[in-house]
């Protein structure tokens, strides 16, 4: 399987509504991601991906990491896709994300060097999701 495979994998199981299927949905993201190269067309994807699997457990420090870094990474990105683009076809969706976090007030900030990609906290799921 590819990074497209898991992501559409974990996408399907974010719509089921519990935690389990939660917690594997961002399971199948990290292994996208791991994946992936940063100067891979398909790394702000599975960034983008894995913020929204943070956003959706109410980590909102990570997904706001995470989907600063895809932003960042659009620009390269363009260069490495099978034709010459003006947009990273994600771009709209990662700016969305960042304003809605910014959005919210919570104080959020972008240190690279205080992240690691896949390190989740899942402390937050079993007060949002039936088991």
């Amino acid at each position: 399987m590819d990074a497209t495979d898991y992501i559409e994998k974990g996408q399907a199981l974010l719509k089921t509504g519990n935690a389990q299927s939660v917690i594997q949905a961002i399971e199948l993201f990290k292994k996208a991601n791991s994946l992936t190269s940063n100067d891979s067309f398909e790394k702000p994807i599975t960034l983008y991906s894995l913020a929204y699997g943070c956003l959706s457990i109410a980590n909102y420090q990570q997904a706001y990491m995470l989907v600063k870094k895809a932003y960042q990474l659009c620009a390269s990105a363009k260069s490495y896709g099978p034709f010459n683009m003006e947009h990273h076809p994600y771009e709209s969706e990662i700016t969305d994300m960042i304003k809605y976090l910014e959005s919210k007030n919570l104080n959020l900030r972008y240190d690279e060097s205080l992240f690691d990609e896949n390190t989740i906290d899942y402390s937050m799921v079993s007060k949002m999701y039936n088991s």
